[in-house]
Protein backbone atom coordinates (compact mmCIF):
# COMPACT_ATOMS: atom_id res chain seq x y z
CA UNK A 1 0.00 0.00 0.00
CA UNK A 2 2.64 2.30 1.01
CA UNK A 3 4.58 1.76 -2.40
CA UNK A 4 1.50 2.18 -4.36
CA UNK A 5 1.37 5.31 -2.48
CA UNK A 6 5.11 6.63 -3.38
CA UNK A 7 4.24 5.81 -7.10
CA UNK A 8 0.97 8.20 -7.15
CA UNK A 9 3.15 10.84 -5.32
CA UNK A 10 5.86 10.46 -8.08
CA UNK A 11 3.79 10.17 -10.85
CA UNK A 12 1.51 13.61 -9.84
CA UNK A 13 4.51 15.95 -9.23
CA UNK A 14 4.58 18.81 -12.00
CA UNK A 15 7.52 18.51 -13.64
CA UNK A 16 7.04 21.07 -16.40
CA UNK A 17 6.40 23.28 -13.43
CA UNK A 18 9.46 22.10 -11.58
CA UNK A 19 11.81 22.11 -14.96
CA UNK A 20 10.53 25.57 -15.54
CA UNK A 21 11.57 26.82 -11.65
CA UNK A 22 15.11 25.05 -11.91
CA UNK A 23 15.12 27.09 -15.19
CA UNK A 24 14.21 30.21 -13.59
CA UNK A 25 16.60 30.00 -10.63
CA UNK A 26 19.28 29.11 -13.60
CA UNK A 27 18.61 31.57 -15.51
CA UNK A 28 18.61 34.43 -12.36
CA UNK A 29 22.06 33.13 -11.62
CA UNK A 30 23.62 33.43 -15.45
CA UNK A 31 22.13 36.84 -15.08
CA UNK A 32 23.54 37.97 -11.55
CA UNK A 33 27.12 36.33 -13.14
CA UNK A 34 26.72 38.46 -16.12
CA UNK A 35 25.76 41.66 -14.06
CA UNK A 36 28.85 41.63 -12.21
CA UNK A 37 30.86 40.60 -14.55
CA UNK A 38 29.68 43.69 -16.88
CA UNK A 39 29.74 45.25 -13.88
CA UNK A 40 33.92 44.58 -13.25
CA UNK A 41 34.72 44.71 -16.79
CA UNK A 42 32.95 48.34 -16.54
CA UNK A 43 34.78 49.19 -13.59
CA UNK A 44 38.31 48.39 -14.47
CA UNK A 45 37.26 50.22 -18.02
CA UNK A 46 36.90 53.30 -15.82
CA UNK A 47 40.28 52.55 -13.88
CA UNK A 48 41.93 52.05 -16.92
CA UNK A 49 41.01 55.39 -18.80
CA UNK A 50 41.43 57.16 -15.73
CA UNK A 51 44.62 56.20 -15.13
CA UNK A 52 45.74 56.35 -18.89
CA UNK A 53 44.88 59.90 -18.69
CA UNK A 54 47.20 60.84 -16.22
CA UNK A 55 49.97 59.31 -17.88
CA UNK A 56 49.27 60.86 -21.11
CA UNK A 57 49.33 64.29 -19.13
CA UNK A 58 52.52 63.31 -17.78
CA UNK A 59 53.86 62.18 -21.37
CA UNK A 60 52.64 65.35 -22.36
CA UNK A 61 54.58 67.27 -19.46
CA UNK A 62 57.46 65.27 -20.38
CA UNK A 63 57.32 66.99 -23.83
CA UNK A 64 57.94 70.25 -22.22
CA UNK A 65 61.21 69.29 -20.45
CA UNK A 66 62.40 68.02 -23.64
CA UNK A 67 61.42 71.11 -25.85
CA UNK A 68 63.63 72.64 -22.68
CA UNK A 69 66.43 70.54 -22.43
CA UNK A 70 66.61 71.02 -27.21
CA UNK A 71 66.45 74.94 -26.72
CA UNK A 72 69.20 74.83 -23.91
CA UNK A 73 71.41 72.40 -25.82
CA UNK A 74 70.74 74.68 -28.83
CA UNK A 75 71.53 77.90 -27.42
CA UNK A 76 75.11 76.57 -25.61
CA UNK A 77 76.08 75.40 -28.85
CA UNK A 78 74.93 78.85 -30.67
CA UNK A 79 77.22 80.45 -27.85
CA UNK A 80 79.95 78.05 -27.92
CA UNK A 81 80.49 78.77 -31.59
CA UNK A 82 80.36 82.61 -31.21
CA UNK A 83 82.98 82.28 -28.65
CA UNK A 84 85.27 80.61 -30.51
CA UNK A 85 84.26 82.81 -33.23
CA UNK A 86 85.22 86.11 -31.34
CA UNK A 87 88.45 84.84 -29.91
CA UNK A 88 89.47 84.21 -33.37
CA UNK A 89 88.48 87.07 -35.03
CA UNK A 90 91.58 89.99 -35.75
CA UNK A 91 90.46 91.69 -32.31
CA UNK A 92 88.57 90.27 -29.65
CA UNK A 93 88.82 92.58 -27.17
CA UNK A 94 86.59 94.77 -29.07
CA UNK A 95 83.95 91.83 -28.40
CA UNK A 96 83.98 91.96 -24.71
CA UNK A 97 80.35 92.38 -24.20
CA UNK A 98 79.39 89.50 -26.28
CA UNK A 99 81.58 87.37 -24.69
CA UNK A 100 80.92 87.84 -21.75
CA UNK A 101 77.03 87.17 -22.25
CA UNK A 102 77.36 83.80 -24.13
CA UNK A 103 80.21 83.07 -21.78
CA UNK A 104 77.47 83.40 -18.70
CA UNK A 105 74.98 81.46 -20.78
CA UNK A 106 77.07 78.36 -21.55
CA UNK A 107 77.99 78.00 -17.31
CA UNK A 108 73.62 77.75 -16.77
CA UNK A 109 72.16 74.37 -16.50
CA UNK A 110 68.81 73.60 -15.79
CA UNK A 111 68.20 70.05 -15.41
CA UNK A 112 64.08 69.43 -15.30
CA UNK A 113 63.48 66.36 -14.04
CA UNK A 114 60.96 64.19 -16.15
CA UNK A 115 57.67 62.68 -14.91
CA UNK A 116 56.94 59.23 -14.03
CA UNK A 117 54.86 59.30 -11.00
CA UNK A 118 51.67 58.27 -12.76
CA UNK A 119 53.66 54.84 -13.87
CA UNK A 120 55.04 54.30 -10.94
CA UNK A 121 51.11 54.30 -9.71
CA UNK A 122 50.05 52.02 -12.41
CA UNK A 123 52.77 49.82 -11.83
CA UNK A 124 51.81 49.63 -8.29
CA UNK A 125 48.18 49.02 -8.46
CA UNK A 126 48.79 46.94 -11.82
CA UNK A 127 46.80 49.39 -13.81
CA UNK A 128 49.27 48.33 -16.87
CA UNK A 129 47.90 44.67 -16.99
CA UNK A 130 44.85 46.20 -17.58
CA UNK A 131 46.01 47.43 -21.60
CA UNK A 132 44.81 45.31 -24.06
CA UNK A 133 47.35 46.69 -26.77
CA UNK A 134 50.44 44.65 -26.02
CA UNK A 135 52.50 46.95 -28.55
CA UNK A 136 51.40 50.33 -26.38
CA UNK A 137 51.95 48.28 -23.06
CA UNK A 138 55.85 47.27 -24.66
CA UNK A 139 56.32 51.18 -25.66
CA UNK A 140 55.44 52.57 -21.97
CA UNK A 141 57.41 50.48 -20.32
CA UNK A 142 60.27 51.21 -23.06
CA UNK A 143 59.42 54.63 -22.33
CA UNK A 144 59.74 55.10 -18.86
CA UNK A 145 63.07 52.14 -18.41
CA UNK A 146 65.31 53.46 -21.24
CA UNK A 147 64.05 56.32 -22.18
CA UNK A 148 63.76 58.15 -18.92
CA UNK A 149 67.32 56.46 -18.15
CA UNK A 150 68.93 57.81 -21.36
CA UNK A 151 67.64 61.55 -19.92
CA UNK A 152 68.85 61.19 -16.55
CA UNK A 153 72.39 60.05 -17.91
CA UNK A 154 72.39 62.71 -20.25
CA UNK A 155 71.70 65.19 -17.55
CA UNK A 156 74.26 64.17 -15.33
CA UNK A 157 76.63 64.68 -18.44
CA UNK A 158 75.59 68.24 -19.14
CA UNK A 159 76.23 68.92 -15.50
CA UNK A 160 79.30 67.57 -15.82
CA UNK A 161 80.21 69.58 -18.80
CA UNK A 162 79.02 72.68 -17.45
CA UNK A 163 80.87 72.03 -14.10
CA UNK A 164 84.14 70.56 -15.05
CA UNK A 165 84.76 71.75 -18.82
CA UNK A 166 83.54 75.08 -18.84
CA UNK A 167 86.69 77.28 -17.87
CA UNK A 168 86.19 78.52 -14.35
CA UNK A 169 86.99 82.03 -14.21
CA UNK A 170 86.88 83.05 -10.27
CA UNK A 171 89.84 80.27 -10.29
CA UNK A 172 92.26 82.35 -12.11
CA UNK A 173 91.43 85.58 -10.67
CA UNK A 174 89.23 87.07 -13.82
CA UNK A 175 85.88 88.07 -11.11
CA UNK A 176 85.65 91.53 -10.47
CA UNK A 177 85.46 91.17 -6.80
CA UNK A 178 84.07 94.49 -6.71
CA UNK A 179 81.17 94.02 -8.56
CA UNK A 180 80.11 91.01 -7.37
CA UNK A 181 79.73 92.48 -3.59
CA UNK A 182 77.49 95.01 -5.53
CA UNK A 183 75.50 92.59 -6.85
CA UNK A 184 74.70 90.40 -3.93
CA UNK A 185 77.09 88.22 -4.48
CA UNK A 186 76.52 87.18 -8.31
CA UNK A 187 79.66 86.09 -9.83
CA UNK A 188 78.97 87.24 -13.61
CA UNK A 189 80.86 90.19 -13.88
CA UNK A 190 84.86 89.95 -14.93
CA UNK A 191 87.77 92.00 -15.44
CA UNK A 192 87.73 92.82 -19.01
CA UNK A 193 91.73 92.31 -19.94
CA UNK A 194 92.04 89.24 -17.72
CA UNK A 195 89.24 87.69 -19.05
CA UNK A 196 90.31 87.89 -22.67
CA UNK A 197 93.59 86.89 -22.05
CA UNK A 198 92.12 83.70 -20.24
CA UNK A 199 89.68 82.47 -23.13
CA UNK A 200 92.02 83.12 -25.23
CA UNK A 201 94.42 80.36 -23.90
CA UNK A 202 94.61 77.35 -25.84
CA UNK A 203 93.76 74.77 -22.77
CA UNK A 204 90.67 77.02 -22.38
CA UNK A 205 89.38 77.34 -25.92
CA UNK A 206 89.69 73.87 -26.17
CA UNK A 207 87.59 73.42 -23.34
CA UNK A 208 85.18 75.73 -25.12
CA UNK A 209 85.51 73.40 -28.29
CA UNK A 210 84.28 69.92 -26.59
CA UNK A 211 81.94 71.95 -24.68
CA UNK A 212 80.65 73.25 -28.29
CA UNK A 213 80.57 69.70 -29.36
CA UNK A 214 78.81 67.56 -26.40
CA UNK A 215 75.62 69.96 -26.89
CA UNK A 216 75.49 69.16 -30.60
CA UNK A 217 75.27 65.46 -29.51
CA UNK A 218 72.59 66.72 -26.95
CA UNK A 219 70.76 68.15 -29.13
CA UNK A 220 70.73 64.47 -30.94
CA UNK A 221 69.71 62.83 -28.18
CA UNK A 222 66.82 65.21 -27.59
CA UNK A 223 65.61 65.17 -31.00
CA UNK A 224 65.20 61.22 -30.60
CA UNK A 225 63.78 61.65 -26.97
CA UNK A 226 61.41 64.23 -28.67
CA UNK A 227 60.35 61.65 -31.20
CA UNK A 228 59.63 58.92 -29.00
CA UNK A 229 57.94 60.81 -26.86
CA UNK A 230 55.66 62.62 -29.44
CA UNK A 231 54.92 58.59 -30.92
CA UNK A 232 53.99 57.72 -27.17
CA UNK A 233 51.51 60.63 -26.83
CA UNK A 234 49.77 59.80 -30.06
CA UNK A 235 49.05 55.98 -29.27
CA UNK A 236 47.92 56.75 -25.99
CA UNK A 237 45.92 59.32 -27.24
CA UNK A 238 44.64 57.26 -29.77
CA UNK A 239 44.06 54.04 -27.38
CA UNK A 240 42.12 56.42 -24.52
CA UNK A 241 39.73 57.47 -27.31
CA UNK A 242 38.44 54.26 -27.94
CA UNK A 243 37.63 53.21 -24.47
Amino acid sequence: MAKKQRNYSFKTINWRYAFGEIAIVSIGIMLAFQLNSWRERNSNRQLEKSSMLVLMGEVKKDSAIFHQYYMQANHHKQDGMAILQMLNSEDPNAHYDSLANCFRRCGYYSGSVLHRSAFQMMTAQGTLNLIKNDTLKNAIYSYYDRTHKVVEIWGTFEKQMVDEVVPKMYQSGVIDDEQVLKTNGLRIFYKEKMFIDELLKDENKGRIAVYMRSQNDMINVTNLNRRINKKLLDDLKKYVAKL
